[in-house]
């Protein structure tokens, strides 16, 4: 890997360039509960993940598991969509890590050391032996699919077994990710709306969308109604205990958007909480003025798109009908009858179960709010 990396927004969705993440692209894949659960076997006092994309196992290992979690990350479109805060901008071929020695307890990989050349291996052996303990790595062991171009080593097994440092196992990613789907403990407690879902869909919670979706979320272990918002939420009154609604309002019109934020406030029991997320305009308007929109590039789809250009494709690509502040939103929360709202960081909320249960989308350009009922 070099610093012309083709890990970019390409790569992640649809890999038409060089392959990776073919179909609807990168997302949190149910398997990723599996890959925390043979992680969480190992009973690791801290993690450190290589190649860690946008963080969704560290942020299980964070939320579900309560341990330190960090990853190292070389694609700038993965933190710019990250998961996950902990999450460090640095090509783990260039030593040293910025980690100290022995700062982690478990190292893990998963699908990612068969993208680094055989000849850079070494170095890198040599950083997982002095920043971790041990290490878990899952591997893939024969480019079963051949579409990803960026792989570089592909080797068996007890070929990787015989030159990872001490304590490093090394298994087949198939194996690491198998089985039937192991989802923790005290995840279905309570009624939770997740909002104009899309494929952006949480196990535990239900996600509704005007998408016809049904099939895929079976599939894939979600719960799913294909309601469409504009006709209202299909919930009695004050029966539910959180709503998530991400990058869904400024879909609305100002007046439709009022009109399924009083659902909201309707449907959620007292003290209830709405987590809702929007383009931060002010936020990009800043940028915007500052010079520094060009660095938000590769949230876009469309190459080259800079300055007026981008602020334009930030704020009004995708159908977007609508566009929010932090005095705005909180007005319209207000004005929907919520007892008060308040802005909020990426990743935290008020409630313990949003905390660990949901991942937020965008948090370099998002306004975060919880409004309570």
């Amino acid at each position: 890997m070099t610093n012309a990396h083709p890990f970019d927004k390409h790569y992640f969705h649809g890999g038409a360039r060089v392959g990776g993440y073919a179909g609807a692209g990168y997302r949190d894949f149910p398997v990723h509960w599996n890959t925390y659960a043979r992680v969480m076997e190992r009973t690791p006092a801290s993690v450190l993940e290589l190649g860690c994309g946008r963080g969704y196992v560290l942020k299980r290992c964070a939320a579900y598991g309560k341990i330190p979690a960090v990853g190292l990350e070389i694609s700038e479109h993965c933190y710019l969509t990250r998961a996950h805060d902990a999450i460090c901008s640095h090509d783990v071929t260039c030593a040293p890590w910025p980690v100290a020695d022995r700062d982690f307890d478990l190292c893990v990989s998963v699908a990612f050391l068969e993208h680094v050349p055989e000849d850079e291996l070494p170095r890198v052996f040599a950083e997982m032996e002095r920043t971790c303990a041990r290490g878990l790595h899952g591997i893939d062991i024969d480019d079963r699919d051949h579409f990803d171009q960026t792989h570089c080593t592909i080797r068996p097994l007890a070929w990787w077994r015989a030159r990872l440092p001490k304590g490093h196992e090394a298994i087949d990613k198939e194996d690491l990710e198998s089985g039937a789907l192991i989802l923790p403990n005290g995840i279905y407690d309570g009624l939770k709306l997740n909002l104009g879902s899309h494929t952006h869909m949480f196990h535990g919670w239900r996600n509704l969308d005007r998408g016809d979706l049904g099939a895929w979320a079976m599939a894939n272990g979600y719960g799913f109604s294909r309601v469409d918002l504009r006709d209202g939420i299909p919930y009695d009154d004050g029966i539910v205990d959180l709503i998530f609604l991400s990058h869904v309002l400024e879909h609305f019109s100002y007046d439709d958007g009022a009109r399924l934020l009083r659902e909201c406030r309707r449907t959620l029991k007292p003290g209830g909480i709405a987590r809702i997320a929007v383009p931060d305009t002010g936020a990009l308007a800043r940028r915007f003025l500052a010079g520094t929109i060009d660095d938000l590039g590769e949230l876009c789809g469309a190459d080259g798109l800079s300055g007026a250009t981008l602020f334009h494709e930030l704020l009004y690509g995708g159908d977007h009908r609508a566009l929010y502040d932090e005095p705005a939103l909180l007005r319209a929360v207000r004005s929907a009858g919520f007892a008060r709202g308040k802005r909020v960081s990426f990743g935290h909320s008020a409630s313990v179960v949003m905390q660990r249960e949901t991942i937020d989308l965008y948090p370099e350009i998002s306004l975060f709010v919880e409004a309570i009922a």
